[in-house]
């Protein structure tokens, strides 16, 4: 009886240790295909009149040839009736309207979800319901005739009354079946200066070669979560500005969650930041539960040329994992994925 016992025993903890294996396994194999299918965009705000654009262009293989290899003559998704391409907007429909939504990977049946995360709104509109536009891009504007469909945004246009009082930077957009927002209120970040040695020892990568430098760091307590940050500044005559960033998100018990850097490019500037006493309207870094399912995030760390960037996730899970935003601003020879 007593080796019945034992052997039953070691068959319960082989069984809950296989459960326990495959349950990680499961998570970590949803949390990676989450990431990767998990497309994000953002809404722009167009003028000569003004409207609401947002690009899928990057869901979009370009593609030069025909489907019997030949050299393409004329645009496959642009219409022109004249045939010059000199137009800066043409509107897709019927055919062309087909042609962009197969190449995009979007069905009529499709929502829009625009999910407003500074005030919490969602607002959905039917994909068969929205205008596909063709709009130049900004590298684009002034160059005739625009034979390279490259050349183009292709998305979808609003108007102003489809989007009642939105500030489209802090927006952003899905488009499927079902919403992936999880409806909680996301929260600015307030940071508090700290002493740079109480800053996690995570990295030795500071430039002591920049003159005129020194390092700031700052603390903001969140989501029962600490928030590091840390600032390399160089300080000129008329100048003062950060070259290099390190954010560090980590428990009460200085687990590290996570861990990221950031460095002034030629693509790329290090976001502005503020603490408690500053404008409001300053504070565009943000953290909470912004998508179902999924761990916690933080974003508005850095600033690109154009805006947004990535949005990172807080979960051990997730260490060095970000979801880059969509926002279609890639030079010509870059927009072919």
């Amino acid at each position: 009886m007593k080796i019945m016992k034992i052997i039953k025993i070691k068959l319960l903890i082989l069984l809950l240790l296989s459960c326990f294996v495959n349950a990680n396994e499961e998570i970590q194999n949803h949390s990676d295909n989450t990431i990767k299918d998990l497309d994000i965009f953002i809404v722009e705000k167009k003028d000569n009149p003004i409207f609401y654009f947002t690009s899928v262009s990057e869901k979009i293989n370009f593609n030069s040839y025909d489907e019997n290899g030949n050299a393409r003559i004329v645009p496959h998704l642009i219409p022109d009736e004249i045939g010059n391409y000199k137009k800066d907007s043409y509107k897709l429909t019927k055919i062309y309207r087909q042609r962009f939504l197969k190449e995009a990977g979007i069905s009529e049946d499709d929502n829009f979800y625009l999910y407003d995360y500074e005030h919490n709104r969602l607002i959905t509109y039917p994909i068969r319901k929205l205008e596909a536009f063709a709009i130049i891009n900004i590298y684009s504007i002034g160059k005739t005739p625009h034979h390279d469909e490259k050349s183009y945004q292709f998305g979808f246009k609003l108007n102003l009354k489809q989007l009642p009082n939105l500030n489209p930077k802090n927006t952003f957009v899905y488009i499927g079946k079902e919403s992936p927002f999880a409806m909680q209120q996301l929260t600015r970040i307030d940071w508090q200066k700290i002493d740079n040695q109480d800053f996690p020892n995570v990295s030795n990568n500071n430039d002591t070669s920049v003159q005129n430098s020194i390092t700031q760091s700052y603390l903001a307590q969140l989501n029962e979560l600490n928030y590091y940050l840390q600032d390399e500044i160089i300080k000129h005559d008329n100048f003062t500005g950060t070259y290099h960033r390190k954010l560090v998100i980590a428990d009460n018990e200085k687990n590290i969650f996570t861990y990221f850097e950031y460095s002034h490019t030629e693509s790329s500037r290090i976001g502005s930041l503020t603490d408690k006493d500053f404008n409001e309207m300053n504070k565009d870094k943000w953290t909470g539960k912004l998508f179902k399912n999924q761990p916690l995030v933080a974003f508005g760390f850095e600033s690109m040329i154009f805006p947004y960037s990535y949005i990172y996730y807080i979960d051990p899970l997730y260490t060095f994992k970000r979801l880059d935003i969509k926002s279609d601003y890639r030079q010509e020879d870059h927009r072919s994925r």
